[in-house]
C-alpha cells in the first residue's frame, strides 16, 4: 500500500520562507499604495497582516487550494489530515490561526498597557507559550515532524506524491512533551523571578499620570513607556532606564523634530511630563524618547526614527534652559 511521505525538516522551512517572502512583496505592494492610511492605523496595522496571511494560509492549505501555499507549491509539499485527506477550510482557518497570531502578536503593544498591566503580561504568556510550542515540538518529533499545531489539529505535512512502500506515521514521543513542558516551566518561572526582583528593584513609579498626561498631547498618535532592565542589571543593583516610544501620524511633526530633536517643543513637553509626573525618577539611569513614524501591518513595515539618550539629570537641564 502506498503513502505519501512526511516532508523534511529543510523542505517545510524553505516553503515557509518562500510563502513570508511572497506575503512580504504584497505587504510592500499595499504600503506604496496605501501608506498615509497605514500610518494612521499605528499599532493596530499590525492586524492588516494577520487578515492578509489569515487569508493566505486558511484558503490555500485546505481542500479549496489543494492544500498548497505557494511555498508548499514550489517545494513540492501539501497539508492532510491522518487518512491522508485534504483539509476543510474551518480546520485550516484553525491551524493557521495559531501559527500567526503569536508570530504577529508577540511584540503587540495593547492600548492602556499602563492602565492594565497584567493584560499585557497574560498576552505574552500565551503567546509564547504557543511559539515555544511551534519550534520545539517541530523540531525534537523527528519521528513525523508534527509542530504544535499539526498535533492539535490531526494534520500532517507530506510530500504531493506517493510511495509504493507503506512508511508508518509514528506518534510523537513521550519525551517530546516531557521536554516542552520542563521548557515552559523553567521558562516561566524564571520570567516570574526576574518581574518579582524587577517589580522590588524599581524605585520608578506612578507612570500611569505619565501615561494620561500624554494623552492630552494631539502631535502624538499613540506611544509607549516602560521601565527597562536586564536581570544583570537588577543583581548588580544598576539604574534602570525609562524608555518612552512616540509614534506620529503627521510627516511634518516628525520633520519639525528631526530638524532640531533635542530643542523640540514636543520632545521637552514629553519630558516634562516624565520628570514631573513620575516618582523615583532621579534613580533612572537613562530616558530615552524614540520617535516614529510610519507603518507596520505585519507582513511589511516601513519606518524613520529619531532616538534620544539622556540621564535624568541631563533632560532636566535642556528643559529648563
Amino acid at each position: 500500500m502506498s503513502c505519501y511521505k512526511i516532508a523534511g525538516f529543510w523542505q517545510r522551512i524553505v516553503a515557509s520562507a518562500i510563502d513570508f517572502i511572497f506575503l512580504g512583496i504584497i505587504g510592500y505592494i499595499l504600503g506604496l499604495i496605501f501608506k498615509p492610511y497605514f500610518i494612521l492605523l499605528g499599532n493596530e496595522g499590525v492586524f492588516i497582516g494577520i487578515i492578509i496571511s489569515m487569508l493566505y494560509f486558511s484558503f490555500l492549505n485546505s481542500g479549496i487550494g489543494g492544500g498548497k501555499t505557494l511555498g508548499k507549491a514550489i517545494m513540492k509539499l501539501k497539508v492532510v489530515d491522518k487518512n491522508d485527506n485534504l483539509i476543510s477550510f474551518e480546520k485550516s482557518f484553525l491551524r493557521a490561526l495559531i501559527i500567526i497570531v503569536p508570530n504577529y502578536l508577540i511584540g503587540y503593544e495593547i492600548p492602556y498597557a499602563l492602565e492594565w498591566p497584567f493584560l499585557q503580561i497574560i498576552k505574552e504568556e500565551i503567546l509564547l507559550f504557543v511559539l515555544y510550542g511551534i519550534i520545539i515540538f517541530y523540531i525534537l518529533n523527528a519521528s513525523n515532524r508534527q509542530s504544535f499545531h499539526d498535533i492539535l489539529l490531526g494534520t500532517f505535512v507530506v510530500s504531493d506524491y506517493k510511495e509504493e512502500v507503506q512508511v508508518e506515521r509514528a506518534s510523537v514521543k513521550k519525551y517530546v512533551y516531557y521536554t516542552y513542558g520542563a521548557i515552559i516551566v523553567a521558562v516561566f518561572l524564571f520570567q516570574f523571578y526576574f518581574e518579582i526582583r524587577n517589580d522590588n528593584y524599581s524605585r520608578v513609579s506612578n507612570l500611569r499620570d505619565v501615561y494620561s498626561e500624554l494623552k492630552k498631547n494631539d502631535d502624538i498618535s499613540n506611544f509607549s513607556i516602560e521601565r527597562k532592565s536586564s536581570l544583570f542589571d537588577v543583581l548588580a543593583n544598576k539604574k534602570e532606564s525609562l524608555i518612552c516610544k512616540i509614534n506620529v501620524n503627521q510627516p511634518l511633526i516628525y520633520e519639525r523634530v528631526a530638524s532640531d530633536s533635542e530643542n523640540s517643543p514636543m520632545v521637552k513637553n514629553v519630558v516634562r511630563s516624565i520628570i514631573n509626573k513620575s516618582y523615583g525618577i532621579s534613580y533612572v539611569g537613562s530616558i530615552v524618547i524614540q520617535i516614529n513614524y510610519g507603518y507596520n501591518i505585519g507582513i511589511a513595515s516601513s519606518n524613520k526614527s529619531i532616538l534620544l539618550v539622556k540621564s535624568a539629570d541631563e533632560w532636566m537641564k535642556l528643559i529648563n534652559r
